[in-house]
Order: structure tokens, then sequence, then C-alpha cells
């Protein structure tokens, strides 16, 4: 990344705001993991320079009194604060908004006594929002501050994640809390493995911040429909808040990273699920697009000029073929849907056809993505899927042709909810 100076006198600085307390890291000393490795900044004073009082001017990550880390996510931060601290807060000063540079998804801080039991002890990037955010465009300076840690400790580890490549930061400040805080209770069992811990914590907050975009974008649908009645708009509010409140920094990992991340995310999909019901949609709309068209976890099927379902498969010998189906579900509760074929010699569930679901999992640049593709469960008479409400599911048909016959065969696939069938799309192999 080359030096962007054409921006160097457009840039909006936000300055450092007054400290919220004694700055019990100045001077202190500090470990770095990895080395710092930016080109335009990187040199001895690295390991000083994130406590020694003075902040960049000019250009931030041009400036030598700047570290910078290039592809290190994340950067991680040691500092002794020489004994045992009351901590109330801590402060992280970067830029970012210009030539690759992101802002920090996570700030998280840790606390030790002895370097070997640690303690989860806050996230920076949340506890800061309500002190001012980063600008949306454009570059900056801004100070991620907050002086709502309470904890104690002498190390006090910084680990800093971004969804970009780079990193920079020209300070850090700990403040000093009451003596009180030395004999309150810390919040969770520690930890004797530092990265194991921050990965943990970056993990869950990853977790929560995908939740909380479906909850936003749940809250946003909700207030842009003006035919709700007002008493159903209240109850969608209410049963979203509460769902939103369960989405904290306690939240515990599920077994694998698909949606619904948790309980509560369930919550916020089923509202979502109510909210699609309200509007008359039909309790699971099946429709097609191009297989490799994206696909968003709330989208429906287009009001006009979509696609007519039907799956045709055109295959050479030896070849597999697939097509898609998008099931979208708008109730509030899960629902399973069976499938199976009609009208073909070779049964319901020939053992030349695959059926898959494409389930949504987190990925850390690009949120949700349908990549993983497990088996559908089989049943009598086909395959069935469980569809979470307020949601769109795609599945995946294969055809191997391998052990076929040539000539065309033709049926139909049907698909089923209880006693309710829901669509019946013409299925063709050639």
């Amino acid at each position: 990344m080359a030096p962007f100076y054409a921006v160097l006198f457009a840039a909006a600085l936000t300055q450092p705001t007054a400290p919220p307390g004694e700055n019990i890291a100045l001077g202190r000393p500090y470990t770095l993991s990895p080395a710092p490795n930016y080109q335009h900044c990187t040199e001895p004073g690295d390991a000083v320079q994130l406590t020694d009082g003075e902040y960049s001017e000019g250009y931030f990550w041009t400036q030598a009194t700047t570290v910078g880390w290039t592809s290190a996510n994340p950067a991680l931060v040691t500092i002794d604060l020489g004994s045992v601290q009351p901590i109330a807060g801590l402060s992280f000063n970067t830029a970012a908004g210009v030539a690759g540079v992101t802002w920090p998804t996570q700030i998280v801080v840790l606390v030790s006594d002895d370097r070997d039991a640690w303690y989860d002890a806050g996230e920076v990037v949340e506890l800061s929002r309500v002190n001012g955010e980063p600008p949306a465009e454009g570059y900056a300076v801004h100070r991620y501050w907050t002086d709502q840690l309470h904890t104690f400790g002498r190390y006090v580890a910084v680990a800093t994640g971004t969804r970009g490549a780079f990193i920079f930061c020209d300070e850090i400040e700990v403040y000093r809390g009451p003596d009180t805080l030395l004999s309150e209770a810390r919040p969770a069992a520690p930890s004797g493995d530092l990265s194991q811990l921050y990965r943990l914590r970056f993990a869950v907050g990853e977790y929560r911040r995908a939740i909380a975009a479906d909850a936003e974008a749940t809250a946003a649908a909700i207030a842009a429909d003006p035919q709700l009645p007002a008493g159903l708009t209240a109850e969608l509010r209410a049963a979203l808040a509460e769902a939103v409140e369960r989405n904290t920094p306690d939240l515990e990992l599920p077994d694998r990273p698909t949606w619904p991340l948790s309980p509560a995310h369930a919550d916020i999909l089923a509202v979502r699920g109510r909210l699609w019901q309200a509007q008359s949609r039909p309790p699971v709309a099946v429709w097609q697009t191009d297989r490799w068209a994206k696909l968003a976890v709330e989208d429906q099927p287009p009001g006009t000029g979509g696609l007519t379902p039907r799956l045709d498969f055109v295959l050479a010998g030896g070849e597999v073929r697939a097509q898609t189906l998008n099931l979208t579900n708008n109730t509030p509760e899960p629902i399973e849907v069976r499938l199976g074929l009609d009208g073909l010699a070779d049964g319901p569930r020939p053992a030349w056809l695959t059926v898959r679901e494409a389930y949504w999992s987190l990925t850390r640049n690009h949120g949700p993505t349908a990549s993983a593709l497990p088996d559908a469960a089989t049943a009598p008479g086909g395959w069935r899927i469980t569809l979470p409400p307020g949601m769109t599911r795609q599945l995946w048909l294969s055809v191997d042709s391998r052990g076929l016959d040539t000539g065309t065969r033709a049926g139909t696939l049907a698909l089923s909810a209880g006693r309710q069938r829901l669509a019946t799309v013409p299925l063709s192999v050639r």
C-alpha cells in the first residue's frame, strides 16, 4: 500500500478527548506480537511509542511515531503496569478510511496479575460507541476509549482485529480506577492460554455483530412497512428488543457457525418471519434464481420478472450437473419440508440425484455465506429439510449421469409441508 498523500490536508482528524483518569500506562514497557512490519512507519522506536504520551502529527501511517502492522490479525500489545492496578478504562488511537485501511472490528482487552491466568475485561470498539464513532467514509484519526472496564491487573493485553489488511496505532492509554476495583470479583474463570482466550473473544464478537446486523435489518423492515397495524408494529418491536437484549457478551459459541447462531438469533429471525407472515406472503415460497447469483439470508422472490422454477439437467456421459431452488420461510416457526420425485420409474429418491442444503455460515470478511453443502436428510419417499423462520435457504440438486442410460427422464419434484403441497417443480434429465 503506497502512502496516500493526496488526502493529507483534507483529512478529518478526531483529536483525543480529555482522559477519564490517570494514564497508568504512560512510560510503561510492552511487548508486541507479531512484530510491526508496515514499511512506512516501522522503526526501532516502535518499542516505546505506544506508551510515550506522544500522538502522531500528519498523515498517520507515514509517521515514525505510529506503529503499523500488515496482515497481522490480530495485533497484540501486552503492557506491564509494574504492579496490580485498578483499571477503569482504556483508549486506542488509530486512523483509517482510505487506501484499503479499515477501522478495527474489535479491540479486546484482557488482564492478568501474573501473565499466566488471563481474564476477559471487555471490548473497546463496542464500549466506545457512546463516546462517538469514526466517520463512515473518508480518512480520519479516531480515538476509541471507554471508562467502563471495571477490572484490575498488572498486565493488560490489547488484541486488535480488522477485516482489512492493516492495523495502526500511535498511543494506548490505560486509566486508573478507584481502589475498590481491586476487591471486585472477576466475571469469569481465567484462561492460561492468552491466544486461545482472545481468539475466543474475537469469535464471540463476530457472532454478536452478525446477530445484531440481522436485528437491525429486521427493525428497518418493520419501520419501512406503513401498512402494518400499529398494535402489531409495537408487538414486533417489543419482541425484537427482547431478543436483542439477550445478544450478550457471554454468548455461547454454537457447535457450528450456521444460521441461526444462537437462541436469541432464532428469536430475531422469528420476528422477521412474523413480519413476512403479516405481509400476506405464502408460508413457504419456492423460487429460483441463477444458481451463481448472489443470494442473501433475507432475500425474497422478485415480485415480477422472476424465473418460473424448473429443474432441467442436460449432461454428457460421466458428468455431474447441478441446479438450485430457493425456499423462504415466511412464518415465525421452523417448518419441515419434504421433497420427493413423482412420475419417474426410478422412484421418489433415485440414486443418481443428490439433494444438499446450502447452510448460511459466518465468514470473517463477507458476513453470512451459503457455502456449506451437507446432504439433506433422507425420509420415506424422498428427503426432508427444516427451514428456520424468517430466512431463505437454497437447495442444490445434483444429477450424476454415471450409470444412467441415454435418453430423457421427465417428472416432477414435489415439495410439501405437513399435508400442504407447497410446489410441484418440473424436472427433466437428458
